[in-house]
C-alpha cells in the first residue's frame, strides 16, 4: 500500500536496538543459511546487517518508523520459510524530466523497478537514519550519478510512504520504506543523454534506466515483469495535483 506523505517521517530506534529472535528461530535461521550457502558460491554469501521496520505510526504532525537491526540470514530465512516476519527498510525514487516523463531503471531482474534499494550501515551517520545518503548511494550504484548534483536535479522530496495495509502485515516478507520525487530541468531525452554518458560509473551494469509517458498506464500494465507496487505508484504520481 502506498501512502502520500504530507507529515514529517521520524525514525526512532527499537529497544533493544538488534531485533530479539527466540532460541528456536535462532537455529532455524542458521540452519537454513547453512544450507542456502552450500548451493551457492560461499564468498558471494555474506551474513551482513539489515534494518528491519518493527513498527510505523501516524500522529497529526509525522510519521514515525521504528527502526532495528537483523541479519541477512533472517531475510532469506522469512524468504524460504514463511516462518517469520521481515519488514526490510528501502529508500527508493522516481525522476520527473521537464517534459514530464517518469523515470524507473529495469533492475537486473528485467524488472521495472523504482531507483533505490535496502538501507545500509552507512546511511547512518552519527547514530542516525539519513535517508537521502542511503538514497545517493543508491543513485550512484544504479544510474552513474550525484544526486545533490543541482545542475541535474533540482528537488529532492519525499512524497510517498510504502506501508503494510491489514493483509500485507500478515505476510513473512514485506520491504517497507520512503519514496522520493526527485525533479529535473532535462528533458527526457536530454537525461537520457547524461544517463549514456556516466555508464561507465554505475556499479550494477544489469541495470538501465527506464522512461513512461503520463499516458504509459496501458504500457506499464501490461508489462508481467515489475515489482508489485509501480503500476499503484505510477497512478499516484499521474493523479496528483502536483504532477503538472
Amino acid at each position: 500500500m502506498i501512502i502520500k506523505s504530507d507529515k514529517k517521517i521520524k525514525f526512532q530506534y527499537c529497544e533493544p536496538f538488534i531485533i530479539e529472535r527466540t532460541n528456536e528461530e535462532k537455529c532455524d535461521i542458521q540452519k537454513n543459511w547453512n544450507e542456502y550457502i552450500q548451493s551457492r558460491n560461499s564468498e558471494d554469501c555474506f551474513d551482513g546487517d539489515i534494518f528491519l521496520v518493527k513498527d510505523f505510526y501516524s500522529d497529526k504532525e509525522s510519521f514515525l518508523i521504528k527502526v532495528g537491526k537483523g541479519k541477512y540470514s533472517e531475510l532469506i530465512y522469512a524468504k524460504q520459510t514463511g516462518k517469520l516476519k521481515v519488514n526490510s527498510l528501502f529508500v527508493a525514487s522516481y525522476i520527473i524530466t521537464s517534459d514530464n516523463y517518469l523515470g524507473f531503471v529495469m533492475d537486473k531482474g528485467g524488472r521495472v523497478n523504482t531507483i533505490g534499494g535496502m538501507a545500509d550501515a552507512s546511511d547512518f551517520i552519527n547514530g542516525v537514519f539519513e535517508p537521502e545518503v542511503c538514497l545517493a548511494r543508491e543513485f550512484e550504484e544504479e544510474l552513474g550519478v550525484n544526486l545533490f548534483d543541482i545542475n541535474l536535479f533540482s528537488s529532492i522530496a519525499a512524497k510517498y510512504i510504502k506501508i503494510a495495509d491489514e493483509e500485507e502485515q500478515k505476510l513473512s516478507l514485506y520491504p517497507i520504506g520512503i519514496l522520493y520525487e526527485i525533479r529535473t530541468g532535462f528533458t527526457m531525452e536530454e537525461l537520457q543523454t547524461v544517463l549514456e554518458n556516466c555508464k561507465e560509473k554505475v556499479v550494477e551494469n544489469n541495470i538501465k534506466p527506464i522512461f513512461y509517458a503520463p499516458n504509459d498506464h496501458l504500457r506499464l500494465e501490461e508489462y508481467k515483469n515489475k515489482v508489485s507496487y509501480v503500476l499503484e505508484l505510477f497512478n499516484c504520481i499521474i493523479e496528483s495535483k502536483e504532477f503538472k
